[in-house]
């Protein structure tokens, strides 16, 4: 019989401490407008679908008024360092850290009023015929993966119980925007960096725990290899119509000229250039729609691309790193090929670990469906960016409460939904139970100071502080500033008519 709370009668004490110490620590990474910001987080972990910011005033954890709600995503104060830190210490320990970086679009397509708005990748339009683009903000995530540890969870090659788990569970542990004037890959590697010192300052990376980054084929894995952490691990997808090159052969003493900087063609596309591979690794899957297939995982270690001055990476130095194939057959005999690169420590190469741990990158992109459909994170219309990277903050913070209450929350199934195990509870089935779960436990929130509502704007009058028209920044085009041709405002002469 379940709790009349949502609360299983058997909930650690532990738990319920560890969610309410973190949400005083939340409230302490509010600066301004904290009470309001602190019930925001608590009705977006426990109210319905969020359909737009004013809904949240029918929660009753937030008594705050739409009023107050605005003002506080415009002039509230959210410490991203003090953030960052509190969620990067709870991180779950296990055998394997496993973190997935990837940006989401937070779109913007309504609006000429909203400065550094860039054109963004929209997947869902890339079969329609038209632009696969809409214009927007890039918010860039870390989220841990490989949360599931529930029954059938477990990977084989990552040590059965305590191991990582395919699921929808994401923690999210950084999140920053990536501008129309910054470089993906100089963000990603920055906050790749961030992200390790926080968590070893947690203590939560300790040594001997593999720390594995997952990050997909857009990203440049020369250049963030270039400014990997000595203590970080980089598992990067690529592109099938790359060619890499293998050490070059000793020079014989007494031959003229410069020694070689390349050895043979390793064309990804091409078989006939592979070698015999350095390592290799097959499993068989067990669990999940593709049971009885076959994952076959090769590896060539010490080969590099050929550097060249257009290249985005820093000098022209030889990197090298592992490439790794892998071969996914279904029992029906399909067959999905992944190309990856690995850059690690040295000693630290292990691929049976390797060979599982990829396809927990997919996760994320649980984390932004639920963040997107669930808990209303595009459906906020900020006018500045830096409510945009507020308001996803806020986010990741309810997102981490509903994963500390999950210990603690009980199945509440539709009468259409299966019975699901205590340990596998989806995101949204937390969710649902969250309100129940944490009522017993003390807001830091201050309570609402009544007050009068303003005046607001005379009746008739007009708005005398209009908003400047701002482009939509394209990149790829030298000296663009969103302007149609011709019509360039920072240009020093008038166009020819």
């Amino acid at each position: 019989m379940p709790h009349p709370l949502g609360v299983p009668s058997s909930a650690p004490d532990q738990a319920l401490r560890a969610l309410a110490e973190f949400r005083t620590a939340v409230y302490r990474c509010f600066g301004r407008w904290a009470d309001t910001l602190f019930e925001l987080v608590d009705a977006l972990a426990g109210g319905g679908r969020v359909g737009s910011v004013a809904e949240l005033t029918f929660e009753p954890v937030l008594r705050r008024g739409h009023g107050s709600v605005y003002q506080a995503l415009e002039h509230g104060q959210v410490h991203p360092a003090a953030a960052g830190t509190l969620l990067a210490g709870q991180v779950r320990p296990g055998r394997v850290l496993l973190l997935g970086v990837d940006s989401s679009k937070f779109p913007r397509p309504d609006t000429r009023y909203v400065p550094d708005i860039g054109m963004q990748y929209a997947a869902e339009r890339d079969h329609t015929g038209g632009s696969p683009a809409v214009p927007g903000w890039s918010m860039q995530w870390a989220c841990q993966v490989g949360l599931d540890t529930g029954p059938g969870a477990a990977s084989p090659a990552t040590g059965g119980a305590g191991g990582v788990g395919r699921g929808s569970w994401g923690l999210p542990v950084d999140v920053r925007r990536i501008g129309t004037a910054d470089n993906a890959n100089e963000v990603t590697a920055a906050q790749i960096t961030d992200v390790t010192t926080r968590l070893h300052a947690a203590g939560t990376a300790t040594a001997g725990v593999p720390l594995v980054f997952l990050l997909d084929a857009r990203y440049c894995p020369i250049y963030l290899t270039q400014h990997r952490p000595d203590s970080a691990q980089l598992l990067v997808r690529l592109r099938s119509d790359r060619v890499f090159f293998a050490r070059p052969p000793a020079k014989r003493p007494g031959t003229p000229g410069r020694a070689r900087k390349h050895g043979p063609r390793f064309a990804l596309d091409e078989p006939d250039t592979w070698p015999a591979p350095d390592a290799e690794h097959t499993t068989t899957t067990s669990a999940g729609a593709g049971a009885g297939g076959t994952v076959r995982t090769r590896a060539w270690h010490h080969y590099h691309p050929e550097p060249r001055q257009r290249r985005k990476w820093t000098g022209t130095d030889i990197i090298e790193g592992t490439l790794i194939r892998q071969d996914h057959t279904t029992p029906a005999g399909r067959t999905q090929v992944w190309w990856l690169w690995w850059a690690g420590p040295p000693g630290s190469f292990d691929l049976p670990m390797l060979a599982e741990a990829y396809q927990h990158r997919y996760t994320i992109e649980h984390v932004f469906r639920f963040a997107k459909q669930d808990l209303g994170w595009t459906r906020h219309t900020p006018l500045d960016p830096d409510q945009a990277e507020r308001w996803t903050w806020l986010v990741a913070l309810a997102l981490a409460q509903l994963h500390l209450a999950r210990p603690l929350a009980a199945d509440r199934r539709l009468p259409w939904e299966q019975p699901c195990h205590p340990d596998r509870l989806s995101p949204r089935r937390v969710r649902r139970v969250f309100r129940h779960t944490v009522a017993a436990l003390p807001t830091p929130a201050r309570a609402p100071k009544p007050a009068r509502p303003g005046p607001g704007r005379p009746k008739g009058s007009t708005n005398k502080n209009p908003r400047t028209r701002q482009p939509v920044i394209k990149k790829g085009r030298p000296a663009n500033t969103g302007h149609p041709k011709g019509h360039n405002p920072n240009a020093t002469t008038k166009p020819k008519t």
